[in-house]
């Protein structure tokens, strides 16, 4: 559920999303308001399709061209789940091919006339990434907010009581119990590699070795590959691929404690002060067309923060 609000025109927009009743769109245009229910459905299909493949390994190809008869039967196999999701997408592959490499604005367009409601659509395309609504491929960036759900809910998402740190609290307390033991503030200087190639732990910026037979890393791939493990190892292939990840990223997330709800001149809050439908979905402030949004983006490139 989403609430757009105009700071500069001091006007509002709204765009209600409820998956039990339908779809209730108000002041977005009468063609807009029909086609949002069809868009719904298109965008869960394709979810429908694709959301199962990101846990499937992709085809081995090497194998396929010149394993022997055994593992090309073998990779194979491996075309079952994309196959499967062909059979989901059916005839309007075209079209599902589209919102996966084309830039959003494109894909929007052919579904609604309102701007208000292709900006906020739009939002889920570049968040979190550093591209611009017109460019190719921030179509999967939405996709990617639409799959997956919560509590059997698709598409939605949730806060973690207590705040991430409450998580990572959950994941330290449930490895203690299985025997893992935990040192914070302990900088990984190295990944140690035995003569043959094989992880054996790693190496402290102290000195001090923890022998592993394995190593999980949660930095971002350039530092583990490139800083962390001997380079020697690694295939000249491989560390030019990881050297030319972009993971670049425009977001400045910011947390704020207030002391009342937000009263909006277009919508003003009730006597009593209990909470009315827009404060209880997505508030989108500012992005009211989509150009705004590239505009944003190209500030983003020149090291600015939005001009708005």
């Amino acid at each position: 559920m989403n609430w757009i609000r105009n700071l500069g025109q001091g006007s509002s927009k709204y765009s209600f999303n409820v998956a039990s009743q339908g779809s209730i769109l108000a002041a977005q245009g009468k063609v807009s308001m029909m086609a949002f229910p069809r868009y719904e459905e298109f965008m869960h299909c394709l979810a429908l399709a694709i959301d199962p493949l990101l846990d499937v390994a992709p085809m081995d190809m090497a194998a396929f061209q010149r394993g022997s008869l055994l593992q090309r039967i073998r990779s194979l196999s491996t075309l079952k789940p994309l196959l499967k999701a062909g059979r989901i997408l059916g005839a309007q592959l075209p079209r599902y091919y589209e919102v996966l490499t084309a830039p959003i604005t494109k894909v929007l367009d052919q579904w609604f006339e309102s701007e208000p409601l292709k900006a906020t659509l739009a939002t889920d395309a570049v968040i979190g990434a550093m591209t611009s609504p017109h460019t190719p491929g921030s179509g999967y960036v939405l996709l990617h907010h639409v799959m997956g759900g919560l509590e059997g809910t698709p598409g939605a998402w949730g806060y973690v009581q207590g705040g991430m740190g409450a998580l990572s609290d959950a994941i330290a307390i449930s490895a203690t119990t299985h025997g893992a033991s935990i040192f914070t503030e302990k900088t990984v200087a190295k990944v140690q590699v035995n003569s043959e190639g094989r992880v054996q732990g790693v190496v402290l910026e102290d000195g001090t070795e923890v022998r592993s037979r394995a190593v999980l890393s949660s930095t971002s791939p350039q530092i583990t590959f490139l800083k962390l493990a001997p380079q020697e190892w690694l295939p000249e292939e491989f560390v030019k691929r990881i050297s030319q990840l972009d993971t670049r990223s425009p977001v400045t997330k910011i947390n704020v404690a207030v002391d009342r709800l937000p009263s909006f001149l277009a919508a003003p809050n009730a006597p009593g002060g209990q909470p009315l439908p827009h404060h209880q979905c997505s508030i989108h402030l500012n992005c009211e067309d989509t150009l705004l949004l590239h505009q944003a983006f190209e500030d983003a490139m020149d090291g600015l923060p939005s001009h708005r």
